[in-house]
């Protein structure tokens, strides 16, 4: 039903930082070491995003390992006092890296996972409780304790507290939860805004950094909405933002339609860690022209010795601000407050921040004005005095003048991607909330959407933030309202086709049963309200299907009844608009024109002394009927073939009607043409009769102007009173014929 009401709100300031298939081609499978994700968060820092929050759970430690940038100097300084100091800096705690690096960029949440799936320490687990459950959920009601334990039971979870590492943890803003309700047929519709612990809610993974951006005081649980009392919007004014919730207090997700990567913005880890590469080739390259100390003819040293050098120590100087800035990371302490270094000097860790940018930013100016400007003329002139003063060689000249122009193109030529590089994810990602995660095509967070059988978890998480901050929230009704709604459209649906035609109460029912699958629809299209209507649909369905079966049963029946008493008296096809048309079997007495047909055999009395003389007394009665059945039915199927009733067989004289109980407007025509057929009949029967008897006379009186009289009476025979207009000249004969029909 959501692709009925796709959401009309994207958030325009949600950016995926993704670990893709390309991201893991280029740094090696997962996990990584976890001083590339650190790197990642400086730089999400420089960029300018806003958030950062992991759908990465930190759970254990990582290896030490050897630093790659002190290997090289270490053996540059093989038994110097340089060198021991080396060795004790040469294990790098990435780690440590990561930590300081989460409590650097700031606004940076980790995870808490629900289930009980690692031990920690009583002291851990109580830091993580008190600092991170929220204390302002008010609940009278309990309702979200209780909520959490239904669906816990239902999807056969254990409940826990299942913090990251206190070394990543205490260094963070912020931790949610990021487990996510998984529907029985294995699709994720819902999710849970708190989790309920003793001490306290802990809240889902993006709306714990949202409450403290919306600056929300009061979280308010009802029976039906979570109400986030005077959020703070961009405009400057407060609102309550009221969360539809399910029964068991989950937010349906208004998942945005089509594919995944069409839906808010996406950045590659890869990307970011290209920056990294492109600074590593420009110091690289930097580092070339330290290489060749050239002089010109006089022998005065040229000055981009001097420069490259000094963007190099540049480079030394900033590196270090970093560790400065790292060594005033030392976390939260309980009550959230930042725990300061006693070597501090008074800075705000948002000052050194900033000049730490600045630095850098002057740093990559630099490196532009170098191989912009004067240095590479300069290198040239000097080259070209050289060789003019025979102190250098032909060779020699064009091997320096390749190596300068090589080393200018390339430090030309990384400092311009990374400043492309850096411009581009600047632009997506500047004041963007960003939340890193796994995506790659071999993850295991993965799952199904109403829309994606496969589609990465982070994605769920992106959609949960767009659906607060859009506002579109889907309603649910609870099933009972579904229900109730079936049986009453049933009832009125048997109520309104009671004494319906079947065909009228069949195409009635489908309509039930298409308008509220319409109605839902419409519900979810235009106000964003869903209600189960699996269940309310099962129900009417059945009902019609039972129904159906019942009236099948009940007009097999009546047909079987309407055949057994007219099937012998009139013809099939008049059998069948007696079936299709009840009424002109039912009770009651009617007034109508129609003819009235008279056959019998003249003389029948001695015809039946002349079969039992031929015969004897003994067989002559079985060769009677069989001859009588012979003339009757042939007499009978001319009868019929006019559309005419058999009333009934009275002897050897047959009583039929036409235009009863079928209405015939041209009644005395088929009379008549049955009368022929009659006589014709008649002529093959006397033929063969005539052979063994005396010749038998036959009669047919068909009479018009009667008027007929129908009625039933209690033993369901169908009584005919005929008035006989024209027969004689002494007026009426009144004739009583019965038979059961």
């Amino acid at each position: 039903l959501l692709s009925t009401r796709p959401i009309t709100q994207k958030a325009d300031d949600l950016a995926l930082v993704e670990i893709d298939d390309a991201s893991l081609d280029k740094l090696g499978p997962w996990p990584w070491s976890r001083d590339i994700i650190s790197d990642v968060l400086l730089r999400l820092k420089e960029v300018g995003a806003r958030t950062a929050v992991f759908d990465i759970e930190y759970l254990s430690p990582s290896k030490i390992v050897v630093n790659p940038d002190m290997v090289q100097e270490l053996k540059d300084n093989v038994g110097t006092q340089r060198g021991k100091e080396i060795t004790d800096e040469i294990f790098q705690d990435n780690d440590e890296l990561f930590s300081k690096a989460i409590q650097f960029f700031g606004n940076t949440w980790l995870t808490v996972n629900t289930e009980q799936i690692i031990s920690v320490s009583k002291e851990d687990d109580e830091y993580a409780r008190k600092r991170f459950l929220l204390t302002n959920v008010t609940d009278p009601d309990n309702l979200v304790k209780k909520g959490n334990e239904a669906e816990a039971k239902a999807n056969g979870i254990t409940p826990g507290f299942s913090p990251a590492l206190n070394r990543f943890i205490k260094m963070s803003q912020g931790a949610g939860f990021t487990n996510i309700i998984v529907d029985k047929d294995g699709t994720r519709r819902r999710v849970e805004l708190l989790n309920w612990q003793k001490e306290g809610c802990l809240p889902q993974l993006v709306l714990g950094p949202l409450l403290k951006e919306l600056d929300v005081k009061e979280i308010r649980r009802t029976k039906s909405n979570l109400i986030l009392k005077d959020a703070l919007k961009k405009d400057g004014t407060r609102q309550d933002i009221k969360i539809p919730l399910d029964p068991n207090g989950c937010m349906l997700i208004h998942w945005t339609p089509g594919e995944y990567v069409d839906n808010f913005k996406h950045e590659s880890v890869m990307i970011v860690n290209q920056l990294l590469e492109c600074e590593s080739a420009i110091l690289a390259n930097i580092s070339e022209f330290t290489r060749v100390d050239l002089t010109d003819a006089e022998g005065v040293a040229l000055s981009y010795i001097a420069e490259t050098k000094a963007i190099l120590e540049d480079a030394a100087y900033i590196n270090n601000f970093r560790s400065y800035i790292f060594d005033a990371c030392n976390g939260y302490d309980i009550d959230g407050e930042a725990i300061k270094s006693p070597n501090e000097m008074g800075e705000s860790l948002q000052e050194l921040q900033a000049a730490y940018f600045d630095a850098r930013n002057e740093f990559f100016g630099r490196v532009q004005n170098f191989y912009k400007g004067a240095y590479k003329s300069e290198i040239q002139i000097a080259i070209e005095s050289l060789l003019g003063t025979k102190a250098i060689t032909n060779d020699d000249a064009q091997m320096l003048t390749a190596f300068f122009d090589n080393a200018f193109d390339g430090l030309k030529s990384a400092t311009e991607l990374y400043l492309d590089t850096f411009e581009s994810i600047h632009k997506k990602l500047n004041g963007a909330f960003c939340i890193i995660g796994n995506m790659a095509t071999g993850s295991t967070d993965l799952g199904s959407t109403p829309f994606k059988n496969f589609f990465p978890n982070i994605g769920t998480h992106a959609n949960v933030y767009n659906t607060i901050m859009s506002g579109e929230f889907v309603v649910q009704l609870s099933a009972w309202w579904a229900i109730g709604a079936a049986f009453a459209l049933f009832l009125i649906f048997a109520l309104a086709t009671l004494k319906a035609r079947p065909s009228v109460q069949n195409i009635t029912g489908g309509i039930l049963i298409a308008a509220s699958i319409v109605g839902a629809v419409l519900l979810m299209s235009f106000f964003g309200i869903y209600v189960p209507i699996v269940a309310g649909v099962l129900i009417e369905f059945t009902a019609y299907l039972a129904l159906m079966i019942i009236r099948f049963s009940s007009n097999e029946r009546e047909r079987a009844l309407i055949k057994s008493k007219f099937g012998a008296y009139v013809a099939p096809e008049v059998v069948e608009q007696i079936i299709q048309n009840p009424k002109y079997a039912q009770v009651g007495g009617d007034n109508k024109e129609l003819t009235a047909l008279f056959s019998d055999v003249r003389k029948f009395s001695k015809f039946t002394e002349i079969v039992n003389n031929i015969n004897g007394e003994e067989r002559g009665a079985e060769h009677l009927v069989a001859a009588l059945n012979n003339y009757l039915g042939a007499l009978s199927d001319a009868i019929q073939s006019e559309r005419g009733t058999i009333d009934k067989y009275v002897g050897d004289e047959i009583v039929s009607f036409f235009g009863a109980p079928i209405d015939d407007a041209e009644h005395a025509f088929h009379s008549c043409a049955a009368a022929i057929k009659m006589r014709e009949a008649e002529e093959k029967i006397n033929k063969e009769f005539f052979k063994e008897f005396k010749y038998p006379k036959c009669a047919e009186r068909p009479w018009r102007e009667v008027a007929l009289e129908e009625s039933w009476d209690d033993a369901q025979t169908k009584k005919y009173l005929a008035y006989v207009d024209d027969y004689n000249s002494n007026g009426w004969i009144p004739m009583l014929l019965q038979s059961r029909v």
